[in-house]
């Protein structure tokens, strides 16, 4: 099996990824991959990033995968694997990563797999998946740019509508919280004033 083993940037652009390292068993550690291989998933969020370089903070793999800088989440689908990534990638998944950066520095924060546990996802019983879902089959190989690049990139703004309208949010709201995020001092490589 192989793994995500790298978060950065320059490999990390696009919702749909492939996992680029082959997982090494170390001998007397058998009992130990079963237990994380069982635990692969489709929907990997990330684990740390630097804010100001950083892009995704989820991806999707067409098999089944486990990460260094990713934390599998469980999903009961492909389908539904697919809208979470979309959904974790919109301002509406940065947000409460953001809120919750305590460890490494605000700038490279790093999360705990409790606290990514806490973050939200969409209730496929309440929420219409479908729209998330289709915006991934949109957006899968689009190169995404950094959020402070939110008003120039075609493909965050797909993603963000998406989850908009999949949270019954108006677009205005959805558009004002995309701008506050790029501006954020620690993304925009800006000191605060």
């Amino acid at each position: 099996m192989k793994i995500f083993y790298s978060a950065s940037a320059k490999l990390r652009n696009t919702i749909q990824g492939e996992p680029e390292q082959e997982m090494v068993v170390k001998p007397g550690k058998e009992r130990l991959a079963e237990k994380y291989l069982s635990q692969a998933g489709h929907c990997l969020v990330t684990t740390g990033m630097n804010t100001q370089s950083g892009i995704l903070t989820a991806l999707y793999s067409e098999e089944p995968a486990l990460g260094v800088a990713f934390c599998p989440i469980v999903t009961e689908t492909k389908a539904q694997a697919k809208a979470f990534a979309v959904w974790l990638n919109s301002v509406f998944g940065w947000l409460p990563l953001m809120k919750m950066r305590s460890g490494g520095t605000m700038t490279f924060p790093n999360w705990s797999h409790t606290q990514l546990r806490q973050v939200l996802l969409p209730n496929p019983n309440q929420c219409n998946l479908d729209v998330l879902i289709e915006a991934f089959e949109q957006v899968k190989h689009e190169v995404l740019l950094t959020v402070t690049h939110n008003e120039e990139d075609a493909t965050r703004k797909v993603i963000d509508r998406a989850a908009a309208k999949a949270a019954g949010i108006p677009w205005a709201k959805a558009d004002e919280l995309r701008k506050l995020l790029a501006a954020e001092p620690t993304i925009a490589r800006q000191k605060k004033t």
